[in-house]
């Protein structure tokens, strides 16, 4: 694996320390470190890197300081996330290699974040950013990546807010789409909602510590936003020391933009879809793409489940996350409507299943209806679903080409 490595041009490598259910895990804990060392930083175009609980923090920054200083001119995305707390100078180190060695408009994506320790750490870190050399160079990405802002609810805090926000984060004046990974702003939050709605960004993804229902409202407001994924990667740990209360979240409006794609996972907490601007009425007239956690359509709602397709006519892609075993009588009829609902809807041509089981007579039923022609579905993605493959390559009667490949599996009708 090291040789191969060495000639490489895209890498990306990302934790799931929370997210020990995907049969990823393992092979990320089993990645070494070393690795890195095989990495020609030469030839990457694209680095992307978040780090284990488990990694040396003096190796790991000895590697990503060697990559950086000979980093490849035509590098367009560089991306490092670090789950715990470094000497901020490394880190500006390294970003200020990057500035020397890309190239103004090549480099379109950009991430970093480490544990700031407190609010004014954080704009300490960026005023000391504002001074590296070509910093503009960052400046102009159109990409940005913030990982591990998480701000004070302290009432003296809401000036060190203010500047972070009015400052430091409009010094990136050409956004188009921001992630903010672990982000946390409760008390003060009425400050960064002005700064989205201000803003041209197109595509915003929120993988939050916390939200407040008055941001998630501003979110729905922005005029331009085209992509939102709201999401929670660290699973139902964040949860055993919370209140549920404080997590019914909905949605209160529609989306004022053309949202096209939008993506609800890790939020079963949340209780989001009980909204009926997700279940009753389309969230987005325009939706094209819709990603969603299994047990928000499935367990919550069933007449959500069937009605879904029916809500948003116009939509391409439907990914549904998470796994869901044992299907039993009592809900097969939804499942039946569900499915046929998905070959009979008119846009619909890619559906995406990271797990399920169902029994060979359900699977009948759902299968039969692509052979009529009636169905504009083409493609159907299945991850981590022996089942599905198994029952879909012995029934020989159903016209499918199956491509396997590692742990996902693409269905196409021929």
């Amino acid at each position: 694996m090291a040789e191969s490595l060495k000639q490489i041009q895209e890498f990306r490598f990302f934790s799931l320390d929370h997210q020990q259910y995907s049969p990823l895990y393992t092979l990320c804990q089993n990645f070494d470190i070393e690795y890195l060392k095989s990495l020609n930083p030469k030839s990457l175009v694209v680095f992307e890197y978040s780090n284990r609980e488990t990694d040396s923090k003096s190796k790991l920054m000895e590697e990503v300081l060697r990559i950086s200083k000979d980093i490849s001119p035509v590098i367009t995305s560089f991306h490092v996330n670090l789950i715990f707390q470094v000497d901020s100078q490394s880190i500006l180190k390294i970003l200020e290699n990057l500035a020397s060695r890309c190239t103004p408009g090549v480099l379109k994506r950009l991430g970093f974040g480490h544990q700031y320790g407190s609010c004014s750490n954080i704009n300490l870190f960026f005023e000391k950013l504002e001074k590296i050399n070509q910093v503009e160079k960052l400046y102009d990405v159109h990409e940005l990546v913030l990982n591990n802002l998480e701000f004070s609810n302290e009432s003296n805090h809401r000036i060190l807010i203010e500047i972070f926000i009015n400052h430091h984060l409009s010094n990136f004046k050409y956004l188009t789409r921001l992630d903010l990974i672990k982000f946390k702003i409760d008390a003060h939050g009425d400050l960064f909602e002005q700064y989205l709605m201000e803003s041209n960004i197109e595509k915003l993804k929120f993988d939050y510590s916390s939200i407040t229902q008055s941001i998630l409202t501003s979110i729905t407001k922005m005029r331009n936003l085209e992509t939102f994924k709201f999401t929670n990667s660290s699973g139902p740990y964040i949860y055993n020391h919370l209140s549920f209360e404080l997590y019914k979240i909905l949605f209160q409006n529609e989306f004022y933009s053309p949202l096209k794609k939008l993506k609800l996972t890790g939020l079963s907490y949340y209780q989001s879809l009980e909204s009926k601007y997700i279940n009753k009425v389309p969230i987005a007239a325009e939706l094209i793409h819709f990603i969603v956690d299994i047990d928000l359509i499935f367990i919550k709602d069933y007449k959500f489940m069937v009605g879904l397709l029916m809500i948003y006519p116009l939509l391409e892609t439907l990914s549904i996350r998470g796994q869901l075993k044992n299907v039993n009588f009592s809900i097969e009829t939804e499942f039946n409507l569900f499915f046929q609902n998905i070959f009979n809807h008119k846009c619909l041509r890619e559906l995406e299943f990271m797990a399920i089981e169902m029994n060979d007579s359900l699977l009948d039923q759902i299968f039969k209806n692509p052979l009529k022609g009636k169905s504009n579905l083409r493609v159907i993605q299945l991850r981590y679903s022996s089942a599905l493959v198994n029952y879909l390559r012995l029934k020989t009667s159903i016209s499918w080409d199956i491509v396997d490949s590692s742990n996902k599996i693409s269905c196409f009708i021929s």
